[in-house]
């Protein structure tokens, strides 16, 4: 877009071609209040200009949003939604450009530009928004500092919550003004005299300002849903220029216990235009440093979440004196408004369209950048010199305030040109720029060319979006969907992928066209070097009839009736992991007591990482059915911690935020990452050699068991994936016990036991539960676990065989997809309360609903051993419910982080949720009971073990 207008618009204007500031207006030719635009020196009113057909260029814009632009506020404009008003703004700068895609619009359209374009001088402006409700913060740190310095002990200046969380009260929303209002000075108690005991009543005697900015809201959230923060930039409407206007006297006087009051409820201005929220993008700054660590709801993923806003204020007196005195920016704030609107409803506290958030006081270190009069007279101990022939404590009668705001520079300091004569230097550096720009040219261009009618994130030359994303790619895509909607294109290096974010989305994409997106991609670092010596896996494979071949015998080996004959082998492997548990609690309670009652094993906690008996567990069972064994040794069995250290860098590898060679071939020349996929490689190799050649010698012994691989040898192109699930299904157990030692768990085990009860009262859940799954609540348990731990966040991708149609797009054959499973197990549109762990969610689901939940995939190329998976959780839950009490580990720093599956993550670039260390306490319920079930386990499993 270029910063030129065919509308003739100063140097120096705050409403250039990069603004388009709205607001309420009224004109002599409509005097009735509406909406409108600021551009340089005019204003275009928004309804006669619809009503003239100017937006009926527009594609996204109908004919019954024209009266949203007929209303007396803003708040039906503002509740349309974030697109809308980008795709509106958008539109609007193209209608002014010199270079306008619309001329007939208004350039060309005479009676357009007569009927709708006004002077400024000849409009009068309004309130813009109907304010639902107003919360001003704190967030200044450098006001509250000063003021901490002035009535406190400088070395206690700011209060020990301060930095914790941003500290706010509730304000007037009837108070708020349009600037331009006249601001009577309040009446109220206050000390006459420092010490006084006795207030007196009357005018208030210290009357200051606060430059702060404000945040109005587009959407609201229901009453007991907070806003999470990677979403609370996307109830952001816009922007406002805000004084809160200061009684001082009284508020020292009234303030406490309760607040400010009346020294703040008698008015609060605000500028008359709101900057929408798109046109603030570019200027996102890193606010400043809190090295505090927050609870993780407060934990805003992205640095720069703050603006870099220039602001100043100016006064003027009653006998027509003027002068600046304050300079500051928007950027000296220690909160973000997402994080000032995520602890606003941690509680519950329901917002609305219209709702205005004020950042608190914004002051500066320098000299001259002080946000209020309070700092600048040191609480009114001092005369601030203004100026020379300005002096002031606080403000007098008569007083007028200005403050203005803008960001960056007017553009034309940025372009400017020289003539000069041509010399070597220039001309080597025009042939490098020749040559760079011939490279990009070569090396931009992707797999699939642009794809039509479907929403693109910008990206850069030869590495697209890879920057962009980071290294934790769903929070960073859910985020860019509020913006681009729930589907849209990037770009990772060389290869378009299209993304797609919200759960409904995914239905359509990956369900109703399940037999187009039925391929794999392949990469470079997984299928070209890890894999060269093994072949593909079947969950990696591009489809082709060797992979259609595999598919179908995996599927054949783990479905229903297969699943049911490896109950033997899961009753074993639950039994073992509980029965090094109890080992380890018998182990604690004996090193703490010397008295030899075990009675008293039943009411002693131990803490402990069961981490590596989940992953022993899910190893066992995926080597018994592949190879006809399981490993004996204890969970450090140095063979069995060598395939789940291998496949877990494998896992890594795999993932798209991990391997930038994979997209940018340009980077396949630094050896780092080829290194480490061929160590993996090597050393896979040698533990599947072992695994092979061990099986071999039983077969020829005679001695082998059943197996998948066995059955299978004599046709090597049904190799078989026999690691699968070792890196999700022990973290979703580990992550489900870590639920059930929360806040939330003694309300899950008492409830999960009352209906485990109730379906065998004669205490024969341990045996029966490998037979059958008749406790839904349990079955409900394990589906929440699923949903609310994906431990696969971004799902691997997928490549459509055919072209697929999404709301006008075609997308062609050979397209890369992917899905963001996290932003769709946590899709507000969806799942009601999806921050919430509830297992109720999954009660009374009508069999043949379909997808519930996104943790397997999706679609013809989910996970075949979803079932197998959703059976090893199920009994283990119910073994480890019924024999353990699990409870909080005794050093609450020891604790798992159970706000989600990205916040627990010790491996954000990974493909699976790596969690982080930590410790759960145990209890046996029953010893009586605990050794009956294991001498059951033992006499059923006897022959299985070697």
């Amino acid at each position: 877009m270029t910063s030129e207008s065919w509308l003739s618009i100063p140097k120096g204007s705050h409403f250039s071609l990069a603004n388009i500031p709205f607001g309420i207006i009224t004109t002599p030719a409509s005097p009735n209040p509406h909406a409108g635009i600021a551009i340089g020196d005019y204003v275009l009113d928004l309804y006669l200009f619809a009503t003239h057909g100017g937006f009926s260029y527009l594609e996204s814009f109908s004919s019954e949003q024209v009266g949203l632009f007929s209303q007396s506020t803003l708040n039906q404009f503002a509740a349309a939604g974030q697109e809308f008003h980008k795709q509106v703004r958008r539109y609007l700068q193209d209608v002014f450009s010199s270079v306008t895609t619309v001329p007939q619009a208004l350039r060309d359209n005479q009676a357009a530009r007569d009927g709708a374009l006004f002077p400024k001088e000849h409009v009068k402006t309004h309130l813009p928004m109907k304010v639902t409700g107003y919360t001003d913060f704190f967030a200044g740190k450098n006001h509250a500092y000063n003021c901490g310095c002035i009535f406190r002990d400088p070395q206690k200046a700011l209060q020990p919550n301060y930095l914790h969380l941003p500290v706010g009260y509730s304000s007037r929303a009837s108070s708020v003004v349009v600037s331009g209002t006249p601001v009577r000075r309040p009446l109220g108690q206050y000390l006459a005299n420092p010490g006084d005991v006795k207030s007196v009543f009357g005018p208030c005697r210290k009357l200051d300002i606060e430059l702060e900015l404000g945040a109005f809201l587009c959407k609201g959230n229901a009453m007991g849903e907070p806003i999470p923060i990677d979403k609370a930039e996307g109830y952001i409407f816009g922007f406002v220029l805000l004084n809160d206007w200061s009684a001082r006297d009284i508020q020292a006087w009234e303030a406490v216990p309760l607040g400010p009051f009346n020294a703040k409820n008698f008015a609060s201005t605000i500028s008359p235009w709101v900057v929408l929220k798109d046109a603030l993008e570019p200027f996102h700054v890193p606010g400043l440093l809190n090295d505090t660590e927050l609870h993780p709801y407060l934990r805003q993923e992205r640095q720069d979440n703050v603006y870099d806003i220039n602001l100043q204020a100016e006064i003027k007196t009653a006998d027509g004196k003027s002068e600046i005195f304050t300079r500051t920016n928007g950027k000296n704030l220690v909160f973000s408004f997402a994080q000032m609107l995520a602890h606003h409803t941690i509680g519950g506290c329901p917002m609305e369209v219209g709702d205005l958030i004020g950042s608190g006081t914004i002051s500066g270190t320098e000299p001259g950048s002080l946000g209020s009069l309070l700092e600048a007279s040191l609480g009114g101990k001092q005369t601030y010199a203004i100026s020379t022939d300005i002096h002031r404590k606080f403000l007098e009668d008569g007083d007028t305030i200005s403050i203005r705001g803008w960001c960056g520079k007017d553009d034309s300091n940025l372009l400017h040109s020289k003539v000069s004569s041509a010399n070597a230097e220039t001309l080597i550096l025009s042939i490098g720029l020749v040559i760079s720009l011939l490279l990009i040219f070569v090396l931009d261009k992707t797999d699939i060319p642009f794809i039509q009618n479907l929403p693109a994130v910008p990206s850069v030359p030869i590495f697209g979006n890879l920057f962009q994303l980071g290294s934790e790619h769903p929070k960073r895509l859910a985020k860019l969907s509020e913006q681009y909607g729930p589907v849209f294109q990037i770009r990772l290096g060389n290869r378009r992928f299209v993304v797609a974010n919200s759960f409904e989305s995914i239905k359509q994409l990956w369900i109703n066209n399940q037999s187009s997106l039925i391929s794999r991609p392949t990469l470079h670092t997984f299928h070209n070097v890890l894999s060269s010596s093994q072949g593909f896996t079947i969950g990696t494979s591009p489809w082709d009839e060797s992979c259609k071949r595999r598919r179908k015998a995996a599927a054949t080996a783990l479905n229903r009736p297969a699943v049911a004959s490896y109950m033997p082998f899961v009753d074993l492997e639950s039994y073992v992991s509980i029965k090094d548990l109890v080992d380890q609690i018998r182990s604690g309670e004996q090193q703490s007591h010397t008295e030899k009652d075990s009675k008293k094993t039943a009411n002693f906690q131990v803490d402990i990482d069961p981490y590596p008996l989940f992953q022993r567990l899910a190893l066992n069972l995926s080597l018994t059915l592949g190879y006809g064994f399981r490993i004996d040794g204890g969970a450090d069995d140095h063979l069995l911690r060598e395939i789940i250290n291998v496949e877990r860098g494998i896992s890594t590898l795999r993932s798209t935020s991990n391997n930038w060679q994979d997209f940018v071939p340009l980077l396949r020349i630094f050896p780092r990452r080829n290194d480490q996929a061929s160590n993996l490689r090597r050393r896979r190799d040698k533990y599947l050699e072992f695994l092979l050649q061990r099986l071999k010698d039983r077969i020829s012994a005679g001695t082998d068991k059943s197996c998948i691989t066995g059955n299978i040898m004599k046709d090597p192109d049904y190799a078989l994936n026999h690691a699968g699930g070792l890196d999700t299904t022990p973290a979703c157990i580990l992550l489900g016990v870590a639920i059930l030692s929360g806040p939330q768990g003694q309300y899950l085990q008492q409830k999960l036991l009352e209906e485990i009860n109730k379906v065998y009262p004669d205490g024969s859940a341990w045996k029966k539960c490998l037979d059958e799954e008749k406790v839904e609540y349990l079955t409900a348990f394990c589906k929440e676990v699923l949903r609310f731990w994906t431990v696969i966040p971004m799902s691997l991708p997928r490549v459509n065989v055919k072209e697929v149609v999404y709301k006008g797009a075609r997308i062609p054959a050979g397209t890369t997809f992917l899905m963001n499973a996290w932003a769709a197990d946590f899709d507000y549109e969806h799942f009601e309360s999806p921050l919430e762990f509830r297992p109720e969610r999954f009660l009374n689901i009508p069999e043949g609903s379909g997808t519930q939940h996104f943790a397997f995939g999706a679609g013809s190329r989910m996970c075949t051993g979803s079932h197998l998976a959703n059976r090893e959780m199920y009994i283990t839950f119910m073994r480890i419910i019924i024999a353990l009490e699990v409870l909080p580990a005794q050093d609450p720093a020891q604790r798992p982080i159970l706000t989600g599956p990205l916040e627990c993550n010790a491996n954000p670039s990974g493909l699976s949720i790596e969690p982080k260390k930590f410790l759960v306490g145990f209890r046996i319920r029953d010893d009586n009971k605990l050794r009956h079930w294991f001498e059951d386990t033992e006499m059923a499993t006897r022959h299985m073990l070697d």
